[in-house]
């Protein structure tokens, strides 16, 4: 079987210490991905993060400049319908910004491949990822000080935000059909200091074919301090 897209919820807290997002998914839906992009200058750090109640794994992240990070988290055989996502901070408040997203047909056992990253100051930010066919790649980039972002003509976006002030956060993250190889891309009007993580969602034994686009798109958000 192929790893195919259910649904998308974004949400954001430009001061706080928690967010809370509800997020529907399919009754055949069977992981959730949580992409986490938050700033602090005081070093904060989830200290709790889970899915219906349940916590989720982490894949990995990217930081740069000590302050501006980008996390990708999942969890798989997951209670289904509307549920609540829930991303809870230690430290003082801060700006964050969520993805939350449900896939069909991934593998329970390794649901992602090893994540790739890189940071630093750029207009262009790119990494390549070992996939499959019937896999789905997934990014995260969060940047700091407005730029237009653009992801790769291959990608569908899947979040865009700007959250806070001048000491802003910027999510972006997108998603492409596996293959051997897949080049994961994200390019800003002008350089900034930014994070980047992507990683491969794996398909479940008998994978194949290419990963159907369809999904629906929510948007309830509330905030925690």
């Amino acid at each position: 079987m192929a790893v195919t897209f259910d649904a998308r919820t974004t949400g954001s807290n430009p001061s706080g210490g928690s967010i809370t997002v509800s997020h529907t998914a399919a009754a055949d839906a069977d992981c959730v991905i949580f992409c986490v992009y938050w700033l602090s200058d005081a070093g904060r750090s989830i200290n709790s993060i889970t899915w219906n109640g349940t916590s989720l794994s982490l894949v990995g992240s990217s930081t740069v400049l000590g302050a501006v990070t980008a996390a990708i988290y999942q969890l798989t055989g997951i209670t289904t319908g509307t549920r609540n996502a829930v991303v809870n901070f230690n430290g003082p408040p801060g700006i964050i910004a969520l993805l939350v997203a449900t896939y069909k047909g991934v593998n329970q056992t390794t649901p992602c491949g090893t994540p790739q990253t890189t940071s630093g100051n750029s207009n262009s930010f790119s990494l390549s990822v070992s996939s499959a066919s019937g896999n789905i790649v997934i990014d995260a980039l969060n940047y700091t000080l407005s730029a237009t972002a653009t992801v790769g003509a291959n990608q569908t976006e899947m979040i865009n935000l700007n959250v806070g002030g001048s000491n802003d956060v910027i999510a972006v993250g997108s998603r492409e059909d596996g293959a051997s190889s897949v080049t994961m891309s994200i390019d800003l009007s002008t350089s900034r200091n930014g994070a980047y993580i992507a990683v491969d969602v794996q398909a479940a034994a008998g994978g194949g074919g290419a990963a159907s686009p369809t999904g629906h798109f929510n948007n309830p958000v509330s905030f925690g301090v």
